[in-house]
């Protein structure tokens, strides 16, 4: 656990994921697309500086993912696509 998983524990995404159970996929997609923090990294000139080391990497994405307003879609969308050992932040 880092500083920015604190506030964001696995009970209460658990919860707030409950009300993402019937919103379709669709609209996940578009939303988290949209409104994403991290998408940024495709429309903007500058890309984080990835370290190649898990660790590291994993504590700027969560930076990144730490201010965002549509985590929980994101997640959503991540079980969904990805199934439940998805890798994400």
């Amino acid at each position: 656990m880092n500083e920015y998983e604190d506030e964001f524990s696995a009970e209460q995404s658990a919860h707030r994921l409950d009300d993402m159970e019937v919103v379709p996929t669709g609209v996940l997609s578009e939303l988290v697309t949209r409104d994403g923090a991290c998408m940024w990294l495709t429309a903007g000139p500058e890309e984080p500086e990835w370290a190649g080391d898990e660790a590291t990497d994993r504590e700027v994405a969560a930076r990144i993912c730490a201010g965002c307003g549509v985590r929980d879609a994101c997640l959503e969308l991540e079980f969904r696509t990805a199934g439940f050992a998805t890798v994400g932040v």
